[in-house]
C-alpha cells in the first residue's frame, strides 16, 4: 500500500492481488469510500508512487505503471 495527498484529502493505492490496484479515498477516519479499480494482467503485490507514477508488481504480469 501506498498513498499520497490529493487536494487536501488521504487517497491511498492499494495492491489487491487478483483484483489489481485499489483507490481509496479517505476524507475521515470513519469514512473511507472506495473511487476506483484498476485491474491488472497477474496479481498485484506491491505498489509504489514516484514522480507522479504510480508502480504496480503485478507478478506474471510485470511491472505495471499508471500515469
Amino acid at each position: 500500500m501506498t498513498y499520497t495527498a490529493v487536494e487536501g484529502e488521504l487517497v491511498l493505492y492499494v495492491a489487491y492481488a487478483e483484483a489489481g490496484v485499489v483507490v481509496v479515498d479517505w476524507p475521515e477516519p470513519n469514512a473511507p469510500e472506495l473511487l476506483d479499480v484498476w485491474p491488472t494482467v497477474g496479481e498485484c503485490s506491491a505498489v509504489a508512487i514516484s514522480n507522479g507514477r504510480l508502480y504496480a508488481a503485478d507478478g506474471g504480469g510485470g511491472l505495471v505503471f499508471f500515469k
